[in-house]
């Protein structure tokens, strides 16, 4: 779900919430570390039909923020913020030539530089997150044996 977030909306907040869950509190912030980034500069960017204007700009910036179930991509450019909220279960994180984050069939490349170096902690507590998701949540065999039951 991508919204435009530069106006504060009760309803998309609680869309927000609902699909990757509420912000961290202080105390789990102090717990964890870090649940956020620090800005990433933005190679590419695939919303499909949404927000065409934000795809063609050349100096869009990224935030990402944890959140319980997923992440929240924050994208900056001038004057307007727009969210992107992804569920762990439809995140994938590629690490190539640019560090790459898909899912919803939307994607967002970005750039390996030394903003990509000061987020490398930040990166390793999500991909922890993640994976202890996936282990409260295992997702289902996609070809159970036979003769087996769900």
């Amino acid at each position: 779900m991508i919204a435009l977030t530069s106006y504060s909306d009760k309803k998309t907040k609680k869309a927000f919430d609902q699909l990757v869950g509420p912000a961290f509190s202080i105390w789990d912030i102090l717990k964890k570390g870090r649940v956020g980034s620090a800005y990433f500069k933005v190679a590419a960017l695939r919303l499909g039909e949404y927000f065409p204007e934000l795809q063609q700009a050349p100096d869009v910036r990224a935030v990402l923020e944890l959140r319980p179930n997923g992440i929240l991509i924050h994208l900056k450019h001038r004057n307007d913020t727009y969210a992107w909220a992804l569920p762990f279960y439809q995140m994938h994180l590629y690490h190539t030539d640019h560090l790459g984050i898909y899912g919803q069939g939307l994607g967002i490349q970005l750039y390996k530089d030394k903003q990509y170096e000061k987020n490398l902690g930040f990166l390793r507590i999500l991909e922890q997150a993640k994976a202890d998701f996936h282990e409260r949540f295992p997702p289902l065999e996609a070809n159970p044996p036979y003769g087996s039951s769900l």
